[in-house]
């Protein structure tokens, strides 16, 4: 989102603005997403515990979730590598 010129401090729109532009993640991931989000917030404002089991029979999914957020990262900077190789280029000519 930093990168797309947006900042946010909200949890909720951060996700939204991920569904919204990034089509690599489906429905039902962004909504793992948010029931994460969700137990995160229970834990540092209430002390909630996540139960082993949701993570457990989530953990494949999580995992699939992560290696998609770190491939949309790298892809981003290496578009932006190139684009800052490409201006290095245009100056020094």
């Amino acid at each position: 989102m930093y990168s797309d010129g947006y900042k946010t401090l909200s949890h909720i729109s951060l996700i939204e603005y991920v569904s919204k532009n990034y089509k690599e993640l489906n429905q039902n991931q962004i909504q793992l997403i948010d029931k994460l989000r969700k137990f995160r917030h229970g834990i540092v404002y209430y002390g909630k515990k996540v139960s082993e089991g949701f993570l457990a029979n989530h953990e494949t999914e999580i995992r699939t979730i992560i290696a998609v957020l770190n491939k949309i990262v790298s892809n981003k900077l290496k578009k932006e590598r190139n684009w800052f190789r490409t201006l290095q280029i245009l100056n020094i000519q």
